[in-house]
């Protein structure tokens, strides 16, 4: 009887460990919003192959004494589906603090049924909820104190000035450029990576903002109404910069006006000296009259976008200047204009900011050149939108050997601006290589002209560009979909 109850509370610890498991890793996809990854996840019969059926089965086996055979059965099936993740889950201090509480709370449950119940059946999907109401709550309070902490940074900082910049893309583009614009001439920051929500500006704030700087240039990114106000509430910038506004993230914000809406909520800084807005967004009601706006870019011509830069030439003043850099794709000119703006705004002579742009750095997986054994590979793996695809695509043109795209398409859009990426990639690729399940099917319709390969798993990629591209061959890499989606 005592051998019968430890097997059975020792498959309970490990059920509940695997099921907890594929939680966790859901809810760090989805940035730990449970509606997110119950409505919004990209392949929703995940959960019903590994949370739903083993769950029943479990249970169903507790009543009917065939609980090892369902054990035995699931436990290699997750394990093939999770070795073949290429985002499997990090072990963050929340995820450790959420596995500790589940530990704690299994032992405790496990003793109380089993004294008083005499049934398994609650040592299942009850340390799970508890364990994540638990650590949900202390994550609110941790992230309370951390709020504070940044805000008290700041206040030590009275002469920092920060600007926001948020828009649907060319976020991370615009930060960095303007970035390295500035560091040439003030001590500047800026956050790192695509870090742009909320919890991860604050933890930037807190760990890794120097006292010292004299700008503070943070990218704000959203999913839904309020997020960036969240951020302005906390930045209280001085400039904030509104780019490009389009159909990226359209599921969760379900209009562009919507999405336009939570991208003005930058403006809302008590301390905001002046606002860069694209000029596109001009005319939005919603734009306060009174403000001080620029509107970008201002007259720009003879743009060239090459496989070694773009040129072009931008009206300041009346006066035109030659603008040159080392950056990839016309869908960049918009956002160097931009940093020009900024770089005068604060106090930068053109001549100077001239001399910085043709030593910009390309952003890292966007657009950025990389030759490697004769093979000229962009890196577009971190641009998912159609504009960003596009101008990757134009570029790819002007190669005269062949072309190969490694692409899922565009994810967070919709089959009208796909079909259009579709026929693009039919004037312009030998082979495209169609990457995961979302669009597959969509691209095999509708790209006709280049050989076609569809991946349903990237772990043969390797091997089918080594076996289908040589010295010469141009490889574009446009987004880039983990497994999950």
């Amino acid at each position: 009887m005592i051998n019968e109850l430890l097997v059975m509370v020792i498959l309970n610890f490990i059920v509940v460990g695997i099921l907890s498991l594929y939680i966790m890793t859901n809810l760090q996809w989805y940035n730990y919003k449970i509606k997110r990854v119950l409505f919004k996840h990209h392949k929703r019969r995940w959960h019903l192959y590994f949370f739903v059926l083993p769950a029943v089965l479990y249970i169903v086996g507790i009543f009917y004494n065939f609980v090892l055979y369902s054990f035995i059965i699931y436990i290699p099936f997750f394990i093939r589906w999770y070795s073949s993740l290429d985002k499997k889950l990090v072990f963050t201090s929340r995820v450790r603090i959420f596995f500790m509480i589940l530990f704690i709370v299994s032992i405790i449950i496990n003793m109380v049924v089993h004294i008083f119940i005499h049934s398994g059946v609650y040592c299942i999907l009850l340390p799970i909820v508890s364990s994540l109401v638990l650590s949900s709550y202390y994550e609110k309070r941790v992230f309370e104190r951390y709020h504070l902490q940044a805000l008290s940074k700041f206040a030590t900082m009275p002469r920092l000035k920060i600007i926001a910049i948020t828009g649907s893309y060319g976020k991370t583009s615009m930060k960095n450029f303007v970035a390295d614009i500035l560091s040439n001439h003030y001590k500047v920051y800026a956050t790192p990576r695509s870090v742009n929500t909320l919890a991860g500006i604050i933890k930037d704030i807190n760990e890794n903002l120097p006292s010292y700087v004299d700008y503070y240039i943070v990218e704000a990114g959203a999913r839904s109404s309020g997020d960036i106000l969240e951020i302005t509430n906390l930045l209280q910038q001085t400039y904030g910069v509104v780019g490009k506004v389009g159909e990226a993230h359209i599921e969760y914000f379900e209009s562009i006006q919507n999405t336009i809406m939570t991208k003005l909520e930058i403006l809302q800084s008590p301390f905001l000296k002046k606002a860069f807005i694209q000029k596109e967004l001009k005319k939005n009601e919603h734009i306060p009259k009174n403000m001080n706006i620029v509107y970008y870019p201002k007259d720009i011509r003879a743009k060239k976008a090459t496989l070694d830069g773009v040129e072009f030439e931008l009206n300041i003043g009346d006066k035109w200047y030659l603008i040159k850099a080392p950056v990839l794709g016309s869908i960049n000119i918009e956002n160097i204009a931009l940093a020009i703006d900024i770089a005068l705004e604060v106090g930068i002579s053109i001549e100077q900011i001239i001399e910085d742009i043709s030593h910009l750095k390309s952003v890292e997986h966007r657009l950025q050149k990389i030759e490697a054994g004769g093979k000229i590979i962009i890196d577009d793996s971190y641009n998912g939108n159609f504009e960003g695809i596009s101008s990757a695509i134009e570029l790819a043109k002007q190669h005269n050997g062949k072309k190969v795209i490694v692409t899922p398409g565009l994810v967070e859009s919709n089959d009208e601006l796909n079909i259009k990426i579709a026929k693009q990639i039919n004037e312009t690729f030998d082979i495209a290589i169609i990457t995961g399940e979302l669009n597959s099917k969509l691209y095999s319709t509708y790209i006709k002209s280049p050989q076609k390969i569809l991946l349903k798993e990237k772990d043969l990629l390797q091997n089918i560009l080594a076996s289908h591209t040589k010295s010469g061959d141009l490889i574009l890499f446009a987004n880039d979909a983990p497994s999950y989606i």
